[in-house]
């Protein structure tokens, strides 16, 4: 291999996702922009590397915004119904709870009146 495709390899090894994804996103300086684009033009395959990376990104962010949206919406929805529910028996449990409430003021009560 000669020197100037090593040093080619050297620099496509150096060059990370992160910096792609910086890159992408307008999150570089420019001293580090400028390099990314020089190395862009040199290797045409890390060009279409980032080609394909800014249209699969947009291209998901639409998607998962959409899906965001859907999901929210069904939530908001199954919200809606539940809060809508009323307790089956309220009555029952109502008496429950007293009669309960009786019986630990009954056995207090006795307890109390025992001990004098």
């Amino acid at each position: 291999m000669s020197n100037a495709n090593a040093n080619k390899s050297e620099n496509y090894h150096r060059i990370s996702e992160d910096d792609l994804l910086r890159y992408i996103e307008n999150r570089m300086t420019e001293a580090e922009k400028h390099a990314l684009e020089l190395e862009l033009q040199e290797n045409a395959f890390l060009s279409d590397a980032v080609d394909g990376l800014q249209e699969t990104t947009a291209a998901h962010t639409k998607t998962n915004i959409e899906e965001l949206n859907r999901y929210l919406s069904k939530q908001l929805q199954h919200k809606r119904k539940r809060s809508g529910k009323k307790i089956k028996h309220l009555g029952l449990i109502v008496l429950a709870v007293v009669i309960l409430l009786l019986l630990v003021l009954g056995s207090y009560a006795v307890l109390h009146h025992l001990k004098f």
